[in-house]
């Protein structure tokens, strides 16, 4: 495998629920086990609701403390890990994960530059922080008939803080939803580095990012028509075969992002984004080099590749 900058852990296959579940079961899994990598990638609950009741401390102990809704409803607030995306001290990034949804079975998101406080049951917390706009993640595994079908949802984090997931039916990618918190160290200047967090289906040219600077400009451009520009040259490997090169391995490539702007705070280059592969389209989902024999490999899923355990297998 190629080398990694950082230290991962990938946790794949996490049942959210068989056809035989409904809805409101699959949302509630998929909801906490998403908080639940926060936690194992070492963020910390400042404040959170179970539709209940509030208080500085996890009150989602389980699936049954996911309460959605416009009003009373589940919502949680977390603190990065001390130095995270270069940001030490008492200056925390802060994620708001919030289970505000009725008939669309979505998950909000929102990122800070400081922790967020205060709150109730039906109104969120605030932050003194620059926010970066919310972002969505929906339950996306109903079929036509509106009954649920068995869906899974599959983790990447690091020692660093960042977490990654994909949620997906079993055996496909379609409607697949994809989110990540990502600390991209490769940025040219170090006041540089930024959270990035996608949302939807991600691809070798990645289409939607909202981000976090240390130097606490807020960015809310979810679509990079023009000044925020991922590039990869893995959109150039069209005709490949599988995607694989003419010696039969996967071709990974780097993902980088600039800022085209003429402000002088946003006009950055933000680097390679470290660890995160673009893939050609046409490579298959759950594509590994077949001669690579390291314990941690680059596995693909929806034009991206990530380091998995290899003991895990594929996804379902």
């Amino acid at each position: 495998m190629v080398a990694t900058t950082k230290t991962w852990t990938s946790t794949l296959n996490v049942d959210l629920g068989p056809a035989a579940a409904d809805r409101e079961a699959q949302y509630r899994e998929m909801v906490f086990n998403i908080k639940q990598q926060f936690l194992l990638a070492g963020w910390t609950v400042t404040r959170c609701s179970d539709g209940v009741n509030v208080s500085n401390s996890d009150l989602w102990l389980t699936s049954a403390n996911i309460v959605r809704g416009t009003g009373s409803r589940s919502w949680i607030a977390l603190d990065s890990p001390n130095g995270y995306a270069n940001y030490s001290g008492a200056s925390r990034y802060a994620l708001l994960i919030d289970a505000r949804t009725t008939s669309t079975w979505l998950v909000e998101f929102n990122l800070a530059t400081a922790s967020y406080t205060s709150g109730t049951i039906s109104t969120l917390p605030t932050t003194t922080g620059v926010q970066s706009g919310t972002w969505n993640m929906y339950l996306p595994y109903v079929n036509s008939t509106g009954l649920a079908v068995q869906s899974y949802i599959n983790f990447w984090r690091t020692s660093n803080g960042d977490v990654f997931w994909l949620a997906k039916q079993q055996s496909t990618e379609i409607n697949a939803s994809f989110g990540a918190v990502h600390d991209g160290t490769n940025a040219r200047h170090i006041t540089n580095r930024i959270l990035i967090s996608s949302s939807g289906v991600p691809s070798g040219q990645p289409g939607s990012f909202r981000t976090v600077s240390t130097a606490g400009c807020a960015v809310d451009n979810s679509t990079f028509t023009s000044a925020y520009i991922p590039t990869c040259r893995a959109t150039g490997a069209s005709n490949w075969t599988a995607g694989e090169d003419s010696s039969g391995d996967v071709g990974y490539f780097p993902i980088l992002l600039i800022a085209n702007s003429n402000s002088i705070i946003q006009a950055r280059d933000y680097g390679i984004l470290p660890d995160f592969w673009g893939v050609a389209a046409n490579t298959p989902n759950n594509a590994v080099d077949v001669t690579d024999t390291d314990p941690y490999r680059l596995l693909t899923m929806c034009d991206i590749a990530l380091p998995t355990a290899a003991a895990q297998g594929s996804m379902q």
